[in-house]
């Protein structure tokens, strides 16, 4: 399984892979991506199973990467991540088909 993970933090990406990796999931982070602008240009040349993806990042934010994502790649599953507790970011991921929140 290839993993992407997109976040405008670097300890939150960092924190994110270590987590992964204490899991023993068999599983290959393929990248781990400041913003969404770079996981789409990185998903054109390498197929990701599954993005981890921040929703609030500058510019593009995670919930129009997901949009995104959906559109363009629908197998590939979009887990988001945010520490907001606002019901509307979490109807937003699941009407555009998020995995998890």
């Amino acid at each position: 399984m290839k993993l992407m993970i997109v976040d405008d933090e670097a300890l939150i990406r960092e924190y994110i892979a270590c987590t992964i990796a204490a899991c023993k999931v068999r599983c290959e982070i393929v990248s781990s991506v400041s913003n969404a602008a770079d996981a789409l240009r990185l998903m054109e040349d390498e197929w990701i199973d599954v993005v981890f993806a921040d929703i609030t990042m500058p510019k593009m934010n995670g919930l129009e990467l997901l949009e995104q994502i959906s559109k363009k790649w629908p197998q590939t599953q979009v887990v988001m991540l945010t520490c907001h507790d606002d019901f509307s970011f979490v109807r937003t991921a699941m009407q555009n088909n998020a995995a998890d929140y």
